[in-house]
């Protein structure tokens, strides 16, 4: 008896769905089609892989009428589980994959077989069941979860059964995909297709026709039927698929950073959207995702040199070149006027003091490490190393004048130290003073004339506060302190 088939669920979103899973599939993914083993060798800094694998589908039954008038029929094979996960790898070694099989029943019957990565212990895809026998009208299981390999998992379709009365093959089970489980047949009609990668079933023969193949990838084949004395062998199943996917940086910018705060980093790569973590030498970074191929990273303070690996659904990654955190650091130790920079960095640094009272002037000739000042007054260093630059904070000379008061002007500031009122006198006349505190910002300016001068300091909080003096012989700094 012959029907009009009709397509179960799933199978009319064939050509959406499977070609729209096709076309996401960018340079980052490997797809293995043809049955047997094959190869994959791991891109360089891939550190893991998502690995998709779809089981061959099971043949449909087989008939054996034994005269021209005996009606037979057989069920349809199970379609092919499906099964992902992330499998760590090592960049550069090469792995073995087995793509399943379909599953044959022309008089030896053979179930679709597993699809795999390397030994199957992370994730395999359980072949559908071949409807082995000869005229058996019942439907055999598609392959299953349970056991399957990965952390996503669902199971192939199950084969129709087969209705002898009428002559009809059943229909075979649909593939899974990474959607769900995949479509049983039911009659004649074959399961459905699923979204990456579940092909549907072969339909079932229809009055003494053959079973026809499952649909790739892992459909289950259709049961023949037979209407007079001709053995007909079961629809094959379709061959399983294997897809790898990984995730790849090709480079970041800049690969040197001078201190961190809040300091950003520019990656560059491939299946980068999805990103759930990105961590230099342990430490998880935050980012913000710029579509698939770039990310953007701020470096917290506490970042330190190493290698960024980027966790992402298709695995993770990493790049040949750390990134190089540059955290030198400079002080200042003091012995009188002599002031001897204390570096952490290395040998290559070059140096530079400064006036901290003149908004960090360069002193002309003071590039050597140890500084003698030729005068009281406010100094810091700067090194240079690798492009990096790193500032002191600003020490203070103020002994220099001390055997030079009787000459230079018979300068005196009194009462030092003082509780707010300070006086200033000098043999010339004073032009201006100006008063500071230690890291050279200006407090107080006042225009002088005569030989004397009162300050009022009493508003300012106890502590070293610098004295800059101008007369019409030149400029001193004295350093003064207030207690309170």
């Amino acid at each position: 008896m012959r029907k009009n088939l009709k397509q179960l669920p799933g199978l009319l979103f064939l050509g959406a769905a499977f070609w729209t899973a096709q076309a996401d599939i960018s340079a980052q993914t490997q797809t293995f089609t043809t049955a047997g083993q094959a190869s994959f060798t791991v891109p360089p800094g891939v550190l893991s892989v998502k690995v998709e694998c779809v089981g061959g589908g099971g043949a449909g039954g087989r008939v054996t009428p034994s005269n021209v008038f005996d009606s037979d029929a057989a069920g349809g094979g199970g379609g092919g589980a499906y099964a992902s996960g992330v499998v760590p790898v090592t960049a550069g070694n090469t792995y073995s994959l087995t793509v399943g099989a379909g599953g044959i029943n022309n008089g030896t019957s053979v179930d679709g077989g597993d699809s795999f990565f390397d030994t199957g212990a992370h994730v395999l895809a359980k072949g559908g069941t071949t409807r082995s026998g000869n005229d058996n009208v019942s439907g055999v299981p598609g392959g299953q979860a349970s056991a399957s390999a990965g952390s996503v998992k669902y199971n192939g379709g199950n084969g129709g059964d087969g209705d002898e009365g009428d002559a009809d093959g059943g229909g075979g089970g649909g593939a899974a995909g990474s959607t769900g489980n995949g479509y049983a047949g039911s009659g004649l009609m074959g399961g459905g297709t699923r979204a990456s990668y579940g092909g549907a079933g072969g339909a079932g023969g229809d009055n003494g026709a053959h079973g026809a193949a499952g649909s790739s990838y892992g459909g289950g084949g259709g049961g023949s039927s037979a209407n007079g004395s001709n053995d007909r062998d079961g629809g094959p199943g379709a061959s399983g698929i294997v897809v790898i996917s990984w995730a790849q940086i090709s480079g970041f910018t800049p690969q040197q950073i001078c201190n961190t705060g809040n300091a950003t980093i520019t990656l560059s790569g491939t299946n980068l959207t999805g990103t759930d973590s990105v961590t230099i030498n342990g430490l998880n970074i935050p980012f913000t995702v710029h579509g698939d191929t770039q990310l953007v990273l701020t470096l917290p303070a506490n970042a330190a040199s190493g290698s960024i690996v980027v966790n992402t659904p298709n695995g993770r990654a990493t790049h040949a070149n750390t990134l190089n955190i540059v955290t030198n650091s400079v002080s200042v130790s003091q012995s009188g006027n002599q002031l001897t920079a204390v570096y952490s960095g290395g040998a290559s640094a070059t140096y530079q003091w400064l006036d901290c009272v003149q908004n960090n002037a360069p002193l002309n000739g003071a590039t050597a490490a140890v500084f003698t000042a030729p005068q009281n007054g406010l100094y810091a260093v700067q090194v240079t190393e690798n492009g990096c630059v790193v500032t002191s904070d600003c020490y203070v000379v103020s002994n220099t004048s001390v055997e030079e008061n009787a000459k230079n002007d018979k300068l005196n500031v009194y009462p030092n130290p003082s509780d707010g009122v300070v006086y200033v006198s000098a043999e010339q006349a004073l032009q201006k003073l100006r008063v500071l505190d230690i890291t050279g910002k200006q407090l107080m300016l006042r225009t002088a004339s005569g030989n004397s001068q009162q300050l009022d300091l009493s508003a300012f909080p106890a502590g070293i506060y610098l004295l800059e003096i101008s007369t019409g012989s030149g400029q001193y700094t004295r350093r003064i302190m207030l207690n309170k």
